[in-house]
């Protein structure tokens, strides 16, 4: 088993940092589907805290990956609210009776 382990030359180093677009599909009247900006912040947070293994956090027992996530804008988009593209639903999906 220690053969199929990289040795510490294969550790990273430097922080990557991977922009994240989270797409928010509701049903037409947004009763359905949607997600609340908080919630998407909070769910990055929850990525970073795991990627990271940042203490005192559920992801802390683990080894850093020196990989980030944060909300980028969508493409040929400045709004307010970056990294959230919202739509609604032309049509029900399943799970959104």
């Amino acid at each position: 088993m220690d053969s199929t382990v990289p040795g510490p030359q294969w550790l990273p180093v430097a922080v990557r940092r991977i922009p994240v677009v989270v797409h928010v599909v509701a049903d037409s009247a947004c009763s359905n589907g949607n997600v609340s900006d908080a919630l998407v912040h909070s769910q990055i947070a929850v990525l970073n805290e795991d990627f990271r293994a940042l203490a005192g956090t559920p992801g802390g027992s683990g080894v850093d990956s020196k990989i980030e996530f944060f909300l980028a804008y969508p493409s040929g988009q400045r709004r307010a609210v970056r990294g959230c593209r919202r739509s609604g639903a032309r049509r029900t999906l399943p799970g959104m009776a």
